[in-house]
């Protein structure tokens, strides 16, 4: 008995161990959820307000390294001023796609981040969404390329960053993950002000009512 107690309780952790990281990565998750989830994205909008946007593509290696089951990628440009803003939406199994935060793609592509991250709180959203706000910098000869990122994620609740976006979102059968990137020349433009926080207000409603309306 003595000897087949510890092998008991080596089992026991092998399947617990396995069980925990099926649900990370959803691998008996709702697959039907995920495929509606990612069919959705054919309905965010090319244009909406004054925004104007342009299709983009990632490569075939970046898709599979980051675990992503469908995606959109726009250069979006406003007609009135035109300030331009990115926009890549993600979407794929909950383990994969939220253990690649922007500290993690920025700074492996040469980045470095500036300051602190701040949380930013978008008016528009129909709910309490949040979003983390970071700056990053590319250091090197001559001008400093510099982004403002905002980025959140969301599954069946609100927009959200957390600290362990893994931990929180593990029970989500699909993900969504949105980055929002602007290349500034004022490192200390301000977000409510500045094209970034203008974009994220605006797009948030359509967003949202393409993403999770009926759903």
């Amino acid at each position: 008995m003595r000897r087949v107690f510890p092998a008991v309780c080596a089992v026991a952790v092998v399947v617990a161990g396995g069980w925990v990281h099926g649900r990370w990565t959803n691998r008996w998750g709702a697959s039907d959820e995920l495929r509606q989830a990612v069919g959705r994205l054919e309905r965010v909008p090319r244009t909406f307000g004054d925004w104007r946007g342009t299709d983009l593509q990632l490569d075939d290696r970046t898709i599979e390294a980051a675990g992503i089951a469908g995606y959109v990628w726009r250069r979006y440009e406003n007609r009135v001023n035109g300030r331009a803003v990115s926009l890549l939406v993600v979407c794929g199994r909950a383990g994969q796609i939220a253990v690649h935060t922007p500290e993690v793609c920025y700074e492996g592509a040469g980045y470095e981040q500036v300051g602190s991250a701040s949380v930013y709180r978008p008016a528009a959203a129909a709910g309490a969404a949040e979003f983390e706000a970071l700056r990053f910098a590319k250091p090197g000869p001559g001008p400093s390329k510099a982004l403002r990122i905002l980025w959140a994620c969301r599954g069946k609740g609100s927009w959200e960053a957390p600290a362990k976006p893994r931990v929180a979102f593990a029970n989500e059968p699909a993900l969504y993950k949105m980055y929002v990137v602007r290349d500034v020349e004022a490192a200390d433009e301000e977000l409510e002000q500045g094209a970034v926080g203008v974009f994220v207000e605006q797009l948030l409603p359509e967003l949202d009512k393409a993403l999770f309306a009926g759903s």
